[in-house]
């Protein structure tokens, strides 16, 4: 083979390489919101819970399912959704948010601070994608995958607060 081919053949692998990390993801959302419906639904039809996840694999299908960001109650809020009692915590939400700060720790997930200042956790796709903006607000470049992510963009591009004049100092 020569160099060429190499190069073609490279060029190819990684194509289907990122190709296949795509379709993963989408097939592992795409779970995740079935696993909420199948959730919900179960007890309305009397059937029981077959696999009953811990909170932490709970609190990662709520926000797969999510396109954006979530609050932590609305993961709650989710997670009853689910199914998932939260009965047998003495404080559920304090516990949704231990998972959700380990989880943005791990860097599994980012965590974001919406218009009013309110804490969003996000789902953290493994191929991130990129958005370029000029710093007020305005989109110059997307990269792969980047339009899923568009409904985020007020979040993420926020202009930066206004800064404060300095201080004058008093005279004695």
């Amino acid at each position: 083979m020569t160099t060429e081919q190499y190069r073609q053949t490279l060029e190819a692998a990684i194509e289907e390489y990122e190709r296949l990390k795509q379709e993963r993801e989408a097939i592992e959302t795409r779970l995740a919101q079935l696993r909420q419906t199948i959730g919900a639904l179960g007890p309305l039809c009397k059937l029981p819970r077959r696999d009953v996840p811990g909170l932490t694999d709970a609190c990662r299908s709520v926000l797969r399912a999510k396109l954006g960001g979530l609050m932590p109650l609305e993961v709650k809020a989710g997670l009853e959704t689910m199914g998932l009692d939260l009965s047998t915590y003495s404080n559920p939400l304090a516990s949704i948010h231990a998972v959700l700060k380990r989880l943005a720790k791990a860097g599994e997930v980012l965590k974001l601070k919406n218009r009013q200042k309110k804490t969003l956790y996000v789902w953290k796709h493994p191929a991130f994608p990129v958005a370029i903006t000029d710093g007020q607000g305005k989109l110059l470049s997307v990269g792969p995958g980047m339009a899923r992510w568009l409904p985020l963009l007020p979040l993420l591009a926020s202009p930066a607060p206004p800064t404060k004049p300095p201080k004058k100092k008093r005279e004695r």
